[in-house]
């Protein structure tokens, strides 16, 4: 070409398949160069040996060039102003940028650039503004060293920054704490429900809560490894951001987030049909046993590795699926349009939301048959019910915060509808884990707690029973002892004191020992006829020193005998000694009427 005079130049829209910059080296005053929108594959500059200064801007968007190096442009060393937007240029050559040392204009948005040296902008000192797609061109050890930040537009990263996989140290510490909770959480689950022996039972809901620890437990050790990750790429993660994606550990670490999430999810669901089953037919056999909880529970986990394992087969690896973002594994949210999108909408939305409103029907009908089957007037009951509907609004609760945030938002990004990141954040840290870490607590050891306050509420009804029933009888025992007292005759106590007389008179034995015996077959020994003598066969006489003595002084408070009447007793042993006890006592009460009719001969009666 000798068109001296030409400034500008547009071949956009052509196709032009191949380019060699050696044809516009008689174009001297040649200012812009346009070839966007041809299907270039192939730049190059053969046997280039002069110096164009007057180029300013070359666009070469929507190309089909795959690998950018600049070479072919090291003739036109005056450029200021390059665009190679919506090109698949996936690499860069090692030398950069820096074969055009004057450029201030860069744009390389929508371009695929995942790998590009680390010098790739440092040679361009008069850089002033760059567009670009992947966040990593604008960070600060890519750049030149005076280059304004703020001039660089990019997309920043949900998760990731240049210097650390979780950009945030809020982020950090949640997830250690979601990692922690579902760690420890669900190993003390699965232990507690394998050795505990109230929980060896031919039942089958703990044989499906035990597989919930299982699978909620996975979603701990995904936790753990991404933050392992971020604490071994500390300071420097823009240079492992793709070996970290691409590697191994970063596809199972996806694969467990993804089959834990999918199991727990069916086996819920399986818990929720099984407590539907319980309540709503208490007297059925139709309900899990340990073999069909089994079973079921092998058929969720056949299905959550399944759906995990799809995007990791050769006819799906070009997805990347599990390799487009720092923790490993896609949300339907992102306003990014990635391979294997639909499927993980398909999975994370539409599927999860299914199972949620499931769970949450059958939650409801749990509520309803509890309500049935209850009596309405029993208070003990209505607590109960109170109980179980607070412990299903928790279940039904973490369930709706945990699936129906993702379904919906999965749904609105699928029509279009933008997504802030700070939304795509709070998804992939508090929300996703959620149920893993509140799981071992609603099915286990909120159980237990209950149990524990059931038995103690138990035993305190008990106790309370025992002393409502201890003072019946208490009160029934004082009404009886009162009316045997108000229906005690004269007759009856003069009775009562003669034989006190005649025991303690024939007895050989101490006045405490003889009354020790009292009421009781003393055993015979040799030589001896005491037993026989002290042998009084009465049990309705007291049976030991301080009752006589308490029942002389009851007769005397009554006045069914006086003071008088008592004291010819006192001249005889061993009944002295007891009489006195009672009068001193009794001193004060007055002698009262007397009744010489049936009492005047007491004293010979009592000793004939």
């Amino acid at each position: 070409m000798n068109f001296h005079n030409l400034q500008s130049l547009d071949l956009s829209g052509n196709r032009i398949k191949a380019v060699d910059m050696n044809v516009f080296q008689n174009l001297e005053n040649l200012l812009e160069l346009i070839l966007s929108n041809n299907p270039i594959s192939q730049l190059s500059c053969v046997g280039c040996t002069f110096d164009h200064m007057f180029l300013l801007r070359v666009d070469m968007s929507m190309s089909q060039l795959s690998h950018f190096d600049t070479g072919p442009l090291a003739n036109f060393s005056n450029i200021r102003h390059l665009n190679l937007s919506s090109s698949p240029i996936s690499t860069i050559g090692e030398a950069g940028f820096s074969q055009i040392p004057h450029l201030e204009v860069l744009d390389i948005r929508h371009i695929p650039l995942t790998t590009f040296p680390k010098t790739m902008l440092k040679g361009l000192p008069g850089l002033r503004t760059i567009y670009a797609e992947n966040y990593k061109l604008c960070c600060k050890a890519t750049l030149p060293e005076y280059f304004d930040l703020n001039k660089c537009f990019a997309p920043t990263d949900e998760i990731s920054s240049c210097e650390e996989l979780l950009r945030s140290d809020v982020y950090r510490f949640f997830l250690w704490i979601f990692a922690s909770m579902s760690i420890l959480g669900n190993v003390g689950s699965f232990v507690y429900r394998l050795c505990s022996k109230e929980h060896v039972s031919k039942i089958g809901f703990d044989v499906l809560v035990t597989n919930l620890s299982v699978s909620d437990f996975l979603m701990g050790v995904y936790l753990a490894i991404i933050g392992a990750a971020d604490r071994l790429y500390h300071g420097n993660y823009i240079w492992h951001d793709k070996a970290w994606k691409e590697s191994v550990v970063c596809q199972i670490a996806g694969c467990l987030s993804l089959m834990s999430s999918e199991v727990s999810a069916f086996i819920i669901c399986l818990i929720t049909l099984d407590r539907l089953l319980v309540f709503r037919y208490p007297f059925s056999a139709v309900r899990f046993r340990r073999r069909s909880a089994k079973v079921a529970c092998g058929i969720a986990w056949f299905i959550g590795f399944a759906l995990a394992a799809i995007p990791l087969l050769p006819m799906t690896s070009h997805w990347r699926f599990y390799g487009q973002t720092g923790i490993c594994i896609p949300l339907p949210i992102t306003r990014n349009i990635v391979n294997g999108r639909k499927y993980s909408f398909a999975v994370m939305s539409v599927l999860n939301l299914v199972l949620f409103v499931l769970i949450a029907l059958g939650q409801v009908f749990i509520f309803l048959s509890v309500k049935f089957n209850s009596i309405a007037t029993d208070p003990t009951r209505q607590s109960r019910d109170i109980a179980i509907a607070r412990t299903l609004a928790t279940i039904v609760l973490t369930d709706f915060l945990c699936w129906f945030p993702i379904g919906l938002l999965g749904l609105l990004a699928s029509v279009g509808v933008p997504i802030p990141d700070e939304v795509n954040v709070g998804i992939a840290i508090f929300v996703l884990p959620l149920n893993s870490a509140l799981n071992p607590f609603l099915y286990t050891f909120n159980t237990q707690m209950e149990r524990r306050r059931r038995a103690t509420e138990t035993e305190m009804i008990r106790a309370l029973e025992k002393r409502i029933l201890a003072e019946l009888y208490a009160a029934d025992d004082n009404a009886c002892a009162a009316r045997n007292r108000s229906a005690l005759t004269q007759k009856e106590a003069k009775d009562r004191i003669k034989t006190l007389v005649k025991v303690h008179s024939s007895c050989s034995l101490s006045s405490t020992d003889a009354f020790s015996a009292f009421g009781r077959k003393l055993p015979r020994t040799r030589g001896s006829n005491r037993g026989a003598a002290c042998s009084v066969d009465d049990s309705a006489l007291p049976l030991s020193k301080q009752e006589a003595i308490s029942l002389i002084q009851e007769m005397l408070e009554r006045k069914v005998v006086t003071q008088e009447e008592i004291s010819p007793l006192i001249q005889r042993k061993p009944v002295r000694e007891i009489s006195e006890n009672a009068i001193v006592t009794f001193r004060n009460i007055g002698s009262g009427s007397e009744d010489d009719d049936v009492f005047e001969n007491l004293h010979a009666v009592s000793f004939s």
